[in-house]
């Protein structure tokens, strides 16, 4: 027999055969088109019937049950979808959320982009290690971790997670979350992530353009924008947002375009349009004096070594003819050839001054701390400079790329903004370091390597590593550009030079409770660390 014939000589259908069990198979001429089948699972038409038919009787999409006559009426939607009359066909939506974000995970059943009218969804909500589960905030407010919602309008639901800790701690750690993430933001005073036992911590909300404040949940039901919580343990606050419409725009912001690039005499201008309609724009600063494009020469790089041995320091002087030069200490090998690991060397950045330790690892010599240079564009964690001494600066993708493109090469040839003779690590350089740290690495986080690179201290509930190979990874958090951070000391992501598509690039993050480094495919909007890798490669 053809397998892809669909009917006999005769006419009659002929019936497909899974799995040794045979599907009843009549076609449902009344709602696809010819030679196709209804699958009432999907409430799609198909080349091929996969499901079986109720008994005889057939299948009715409009009460969504079995119906010998199948007399309901309705309406076929443009993704093929049949609704009854008077159900819109996008059908109504439930968001869902977890504060924090890596606190747990919400699943539901069905799991569908929308629902019919009086559809029933069940929704469970699974700690992740370290938290537990404390309730939902948003359209239920129950405590058990698996509820049923009746989907009679569009819902945001959000379940709410907190650290688990000890009742005799002295230190509580206070969690909050915007729901949507777009609707607002939300600051506290004193800033803090974790709070000496009994410290009042001031709570304020405030929507972002296009929403309004609905309230809190969790550790706060009031209605006020600004709160007082006491920290007599650890707290998860949720602020609740509502568009001023009634409909949620998505607050989807656009990249920037229609920009008037910035000169060495002038400052340029860029913008950008959210889906609701609210535009922002922004000022480029004026190119510096030193910026190579104001400069009335080429820069012609050469490079001098000394390689570093066993028994003393090397030098690298990079020097150009227009009469600057950069000079770097190359670390004395103390690595596995000399019975022992790398020792981190120094770099001093020529444009602000700062420091930063460097080590080798492999053949790769890395930024052993986060970039703190202050490029336009970039900021402290919550806007507070003494985040800044400790992680470093958070970026965005485009201010990390300074204009270069994407690059999956190694090395990735894009300085970015990284000192000069150093540059953003591409995806393939991030994996260089992975396998060398742990040569049976799989995958984007089947790793052992995150234990091996994290610091010795300064991780959440003593989710330290070994920091065997010096890298010293910290745990900077992230924030987005409207004014949101989350979880310093929890959670460090750093980026590479390499992108995912329009939106996305690739990044790494290490987090307290895992011993991986997770190969991530982040928002470019994101505002996120960055270690340099140096141009040259370590001397073996």
């Amino acid at each position: 027999m053809n397998d892809n014939k669909k009917f006999s000589d005769a006419g009659v259908p002929i019936c497909l055969i899974a799995m040794t069990i045979l599907l009843s198979c009549e076609k449902v001429p009344d709602f696809c088109a010819k030679g196709e089948w209804y699958n009432p699972e999907t409430q799609f038409c198909f080349a091929e019937k996969a499901y079986t038919l109720c008994n005889g009787e057939k299948y009715n999409p409009f009460t969504e049950g079995c119906d010998p006559d199948r007399n309901a009426v309705g309406a076929k939607c443009p993704n093929n979808k049949f609704v009854p009359i008077g159900t819109p066909c996008s059908g109504y939506t439930l968001s869902t959320g977890s504060a924090p974000a890596n606190g747990g995970t919400v699943t539901r059943v069905p799991d569908l982009q929308s629902y019919s009218a009086d559809a029933q969804v069940i929704v469970t909500a699974e700690a992740d290690s370290g938290y537990t589960f404390t309730g939902w905030a948003g359209t239920e407010t129950s405590t058990s971790p698996t509820i049923t919602l009746t989907m009679d309008s569009n819902k945001p639901l959000v379940a709410m997670f907190s650290p688990a800790s000890d009742p005799n701690a002295t230190e509580h750690a206070l969690i909050t979350a915007a729901f949507p993430e777009y609707g607002g933001n939300i600051t506290r005073s004193p800033n803090a992530a974790i709070y000496s036992a009994g410290t009042e911590v001031t709570v304020t909300a405030a929507p972002e353009y296009g929403y309004r404040f609905d309230g809190w949940s969790g550790a706060s039901t009031s209605a006020s924008a600004v709160i007082t919580i006491t920290m007599d343990g650890g707290k998860t606050l949720v602020a609740m947002f509502t568009p001023e419409n009634g409909e949620d725009p998505g607050h989807i912001v656009g990249a920037w375009n229609e920009s008037v690039p910035a000169s060495c005499g002038a400052q340029g201008e860029r913008r950008r349009v959210c889906s609701c309609g609210h535009t922002e724009t922004e000022t480029i600063p004026q190119l510096p004096s030193d910026d190579p494009a104001c400069q009335t020469h080429t820069h012609s790089w050469t490079v001098s070594t000394v390689n570093a041995t066993c028994d003393a320091p090397g030098l690298r002087t990079q020097s150009c003819g227009c009469g600057e030069s950069v000079n770097e200490a190359i670390p004395q090998l103390t690595g596995p050839q000399c019975g022992g690991i790398d020792t981190p060397g120094t770099l001093t950045d020529t444009r602000d001054g700062q420091t930063y330790r460097t080590v080798a690892i492999g053949t790769q010599v890395w930024m052993a701390e986060n970039l703190n240079y202050d490029a336009p564009g970039s900021v402290c964690y919550e806007d507070d400079p003494s985040y800044c001494d400790i992680y470093g600066r958070l970026y965005d993708w485009a201010t990390v790329m300074d204009g270069e493109l994407s690059s999956s090469a190694s090395p990735s040839g894009v300085r970015g903004i990284c000192p000069v003779g150093w540059h953003v690590p591409s995806d393939e350089e991030w994996e260089t370091l992975v396998k060398y740290v742990d040569p049976n690495a799989s995958g984007d986080y089947d790793n052992n390597a995150g234990t091996k690179l994290k610091s010795t201290s300064g991780w959440y509930n003593n989710g330290n590593g070994t920091d065997e190979y010096g890298f010293s990874a910290l745990p900077g958090g992230y924030g987005y550009s409207g004014g949101s951070f989350y979880d310093a000391g929890y959670l460090g992501i750093w980026w590479s030079a390499t992108e995912g598509d329009a939106s996305y690039a690739w990044g790494r993050s290490m987090d307290y409770y895992g011993d991986y480094v997770y190969r991530d495919n982040d928002l470019k909007a994101g505002l996120f660390s960055l270690r340099c890798l140096r141009d040259f490669a370590a001397s073996q």
